[in-house]
């Protein structure tokens, strides 16, 4: 009597539509999560760079006077703290800085309110000035603390 040996077992096999829907399916929330993380990636170096220029950046979480991160940590160290928290507000004070070195500003779109005082810049700076002015609909239109919002014209 002769045996048969036993057949490899098969892989799962799967129509080529079917594999293209998975495809999609995952696709779409990993596109917005490479969105999201390039977003945090521009938000960081931004506030690095205002950091370097003798500024402060305050995040959201921080405005509101929480002491603690929301976030868990163990998300916050694969993704980095940029992901989740938004700026909320910019200082710079009595520092000479040129026009093109605040152009990381412009990576800080929803940023609510912008602070600098004699920080002799001009109004033909950055774009920033008149595209925070009119994301904004004007000077800190969420916390009243900030007045000077426009930079002071110099006479370079």
């Amino acid at each position: 009597m002769t045996t048969d040996p036993p057949k490899p077992r098969r892989w799962f096999q799967f129509r080529l539509r079917t594999l293209l829907v998975v495809i999609l399916v995952l696709s779409l929330p990993l596109s917005w999560l490479a969105v999201r993380m390039e977003r945090a990636r521009r938000q960081r170096e931004a506030v690095e760079a205002i950091e370097r220029l003798g500024g402060n950046a305050v995040y959201d979480w921080q405005r509101r006077g929480v002491r603690q991160k929301p976030a868990s940590s163990w998300l916050r160290r694969p993704l980095g703290d940029d992901f989740f928290d938004e700026v909320a507000f910019v200082k710079i004070d009595h520092v000479q800085v040129r026009d093109t070195e605040l152009k990381c500003l412009e990576e800080l779109r929803d940023l609510p309110c912008l602070h600098l005082v004699d920080t002799p810049t001009t109004n033909a700076g950055p774009s920033t000035w008149t595209s925070l002015w009119t994301a904004t609909g004007g000077p800190c239109r969420k916390h009243t603390p900030c007045r000077s919002f426009l930079p002071a014209r110099s006479d370079e």
